[in-house]
């Protein structure tokens, strides 16, 4: 934006060169002078300037200083565009971890009662101790795929929130 604003007051300044402008000079002398102006210790002078043959140059400064304006302020819609797109893909990325976390932890909750199924069996005798094993074994997994997943979708949702702007 800041880059527009500045476009923006070059136009602004482009635009003026087509006023007359009118100067105010002055002079003061430490040294005596000499002619007719030997009394007088200063001066003053006034001018004025009208651009009567400068206005094609001029114009053409103002058309350029507008072309650059267009492009600030097509630089600043395009780097929006590319926020907005950042943010929604972002979004949808962690959109998905937050789903896979609710069927991960489905299955992880029936893995979890597999297992416990399993050992009450193993305890009365009608599965063998590899049986146990094979539950446990698909519990931990389940266990470990749903923490990835739960540090997945935390990490996405950061990642959302800081292209969002929320979080420094």
């Amino acid at each position: 934006k800041n880059k527009l604003e500045m476009a923006h007051l070059d136009v602004t300044s482009s635009k003026r060169n087509h006023f007359p402008t009118l100067d105010l000079t002055s002079n003061y002398y430490l040294k005596e002078r000499t002619g007719s102006l030997k009394n007088s210790d200063w001066d003053v002078g006034v001018s004025l300037s009208v651009p009567l043959f400068e206005g094609g140059a001029t114009e053409a400064s103002v058309r350029e200083s507008v072309a650059k304006k267009m492009e600030a302020q097509y630089s600043v819609n395009d780097q929006s565009r590319k926020i907005q797109s950042e943010v929604a893909v972002k979004y949808e990325a962690a959109q998905k971890f937050v789903d896979q976390l609710k069927t991960q932890s489905r299955a992880l909750s029936l893995a979890k009662a597999n297992y416990d199924e399993t050992l009450k069996d193993f305890r009365l005798g009608l599965v063998t101790n590899l049986d146990t094993l094979s539950a446990l074994n698909s519990y931990l997994d389940a266990k470990r795929t749903y923490d990835r997943l739960r540090l997945s979708s935390m990490l996405a949702l950061e990642l959302l929130n800081t292209s969002a702007g929320k979080r420094p």
